[in-house]
């Protein structure tokens, strides 16, 4: 995708008591001109790393997993946006027609993402805290309920807020994280439904991801919801698979489909990607801050992991893996995107720097801008990820600090 005009996110800082009582959250790459007067709106010259964000891409994929299960779409936002910053990410899947809700699994997530902008329903994926309630019933939140005591919890709370509470039915069928234990759950769901104060706006589960399983779960599901919609219980629109069960089980969209990865551009493991058309949404830079020539038999980094057998030259590029470059060693089949060429990573990646072997005649230069993480070949994250060994949800562990620009 060929980047465009980079603009910084506006955003507002949430002013409620429970968010000022919290840790800060690092706000400076997000927020107006006002909160941090000199942050730059462009990238500039910048050679910290940073983040560029495509909404085009987030529309593609959402486009894509409509197409595919026929089913509005709960984009799930959580841990801070898969790294991207819920507060930026929300923004941009607000206003797309595949998207009904959005889903997150922390009070502060929740809050701060209404308070960002999003009008759509905000599925809070958790129990809440009952110094967060009354904020998150303010900003019309909608809770999970999935505790024995949730009914007492909510009518407690709706009779504070003034009003009766969106509320989505969490179901345990056999993932033991959280979720009533779908075999106590019918009792439990009929006293929800009868509760004034409760409003049901749908009923959801969560899979394992083992094949066989899923179906089990699938079928548990199923079978429960059946026989309370026959007894006349309004449980809403059902839920139940996410990413990967978008590209292993049709069988089960139910109502609504509820992924995370896949909207990022980020495939599950054991899915082939060229199956299916999905863009990676964001690409992660930084520049050049140094060039090093190195004759045969010298290292460079730490532990002498790089040792060179010929001479050569290497980048000393500004991005770590407390930037969210995780892959710690190089060598191994991980690149770097340099002036449209790739470049092998060695030695070990540190918190702060990576290097790049350009080899000699390369035409590189200090303050060239390096993608290390992106939608181009040879520098998406699960393919790297599948490189290295590692999972493909593991590629998301970008730093809060890094700024977010969204390309236009």
């Amino acid at each position: 995708m060929a980047p465009g005009r980079a603009t910084m996110t506006i955003m507002k800082l949430p002013r409620r008591s429970f968010v000022a009582g919290m840790a800060a959250p690092v706000l400076a790459d997000v927020t107006t001109s006002k909160v941090n007067p000199s942050y730059p709106r462009s990238v500039g010259d910048r050679i910290d790393p940073w983040l560029e964000l495509y909404p085009k891409a987030f529309q593609h994929n959402l486009q894509f997993i409509r197409r595919r299960t026929g089913r509005p779409v709960i984009a799930v936002v959580k841990c801070n946006g898969y790294g991207l910053d819920h507060r930026v990410v929300g923004p941009i899947l607000d206003p797309l027609p595949e998207v009904a809700a959005l889903a997150v699994v922390t009070e502060e997530e929740a809050i701060t993402l209404r308070d960002s902008g999003v009008r759509k329903p905000i599925l809070l994926m958790d129990d809440f805290i009952e110094s967060a309630a009354g904020e998150l019933a303010a900003r019309n939140i909608t809770f999970a309920a999935f505790t024995a005591d949730a009914g007492k919890r909510l009518t407690a709370l709706a009779g504070r807020a003034g009003h009766p509470l969106n509320v989505q039915i969490y179901l345990d069928t056999g993932f033991h994280r959280m979720g009533m234990d779908w075999r106590q759950a019918e009792p439990w769901i009929v006293a929800l439904a009868e509760d004034p104060a409760i409003r049901i706006t749908g009923t959801f589960t969560e899979l394992c991801e083992d094949f066989s399983f899923d179906k089990e779960q699938i079928a548990r599901f199923g079978a429960l919801t059946t026989k309370l919609t026959g007894r006349g219980v309004k449980l809403g629109p059902l839920h139940a698979i996410a990413s990967k069960g978008i590209a292993k089980h049709p069988e089960a969209v139910f109502d609504m489909v509820r992924p995370g990865n896949m909207i990022y551009g980020i495939m599950p493991d054991d899915t082939e990607p060229a199956e299916f058309d999905i863009q990676v949404t964001y690409t992660l830079k930084a520049r050049i801050i140094r060039i090093v020539r190195l004759e045969a038999g010298e290292s460079a980094g730490y532990g002498r992991a790089f040792l060179t057998s010929k001479p050569t030259e290497v980048a000393v590029v500004k991005c770590g893996r407390t930037d969210g470059y995780i892959y710690r060693t190089g060598g191994k089949g991980t690149h770097v995107l340099i002036r449209s060429k790739l470049y092998p990573v060695v030695g070990r990646v540190s918190a702060s720097h990576c290097l790049a072997d350009l080899g000699l005649g390369h035409g590189a230069g200090v303050r060239d801008v390096v993608t290390l993480l992106g939608p181009e070949p040879g520098v998406r994250p699960y393919e790297i990820a599948d490189t290295l060994g590692i999972g493909r949800y593991e590629s998301f562990s970008l730093s809060a600090r890094l700024p977010r620009y969204i390309v236009t």
